[in-house]
């Protein structure tokens, strides 16, 4: 009689217990392992570096210079070979290694990085750019007597002053454009698309974007010095964010 009672309960605590167990397993999003994410910027960092490497090997001929990764003179053209070329590498790697029902998600990333992230910022720079260095010949910057390290110093702040302003104005619209228009694009292509919104401290989250703005609001080569030599390691994100992507934008 006992043991008629107490069944019920036990069957029922048994089954609660297992059903707590899977809902303690089961994952809490659709994350891509660690595995994959650690491959995925790998390859990001190769193909970008690889990149650097050629158009160092190709400025090196020209100056009779060692070939040297870490001491590059990036143009817009440049920075957007090596950009580009990292996107592809983390790419194709997540698409190879990954579970085939997330090529999808992983290309839908890959071109809003390329139109918002890549394309549309640094194509709004040089254009910037171009049209302030047309003007800019009118313009006569105040400059301090160098009779110190500290007033060289200011005299370089103030040449470079005017195409970090301009770059950073390309920077932002570019993003915000390029943005835009991906979300534009992915909507016609894609059933259920959730519109990407930028927010002002989503630019905190794009190393990337302002690196490239550093390097080429530098016309004299003294920010490239220092901020060149991480071009490659911080354009791999770009290949990472598509390569590990599995959920819709």
């Amino acid at each position: 009689m006992i043991d008629k009672i107490n069944k019920p309960h036990c069957y029922n605590a048994f089954y609660s217990a297992k059903n707590m167990r899977n809902k303690i397993e089961m994952p809490k999003s659709d994350e891509a392992p660690l595995s994959l994410k650690a491959g995925t910027f790998i390859s990001s960092l190769a193909c970008a570096s690889l990149m650097a490497y050629c158009i160092s090997k190709n400025q090196s001929k020209a100056l009779n210079k060692k070939i040297n990764i870490f001491n590059v003179k990036y143009t817009e053209k440049d920075m957007l070979k090596v950009a580009f070329s990292a996107l592809a590498g983390g790419t194709l790697t997540g698409i190879i290694f990954d579970d085939k029902k997330y090529v999808k998600p992983k290309l839908q990333e890959a071109m809003h990085q390329a139109i918002a992230n890549i394309a549309c910022p640094i194509l709004l720079i040089l254009g910037l750019n171009k049209a302030y260095d047309k003007v800019a010949k009118n313009i006569k910057l105040p400059q301090f007597k160098e009779t110190s390290s500290v007033k060289k110093a200011l005299n370089t702040t103030i040449n470079v002053l005017p195409n970090l302003l301009v770059t950073g104005v390309g920077l932002i619209a570019g993003v915000f454009a390029g943005t835009a228009v991906s979300n534009f694009i992915n909507d016609k292509i894609t059933d259920n698309f959730n519109k990407r919104k930028v927010k002002p401290l989503d630019f905190i989250y794009h190393p990337d974007d302002i690196a490239a703005a550093l390097v080429l609001a530098d016309k004299q080569g003294h920010i490239q010095k220092i901020v060149g030599r991480i071009i490659p390691p911080v354009f791999a994100c770009h290949g990472f964010e598509a390569g590990s992507k599995r959920s819709n934008l």
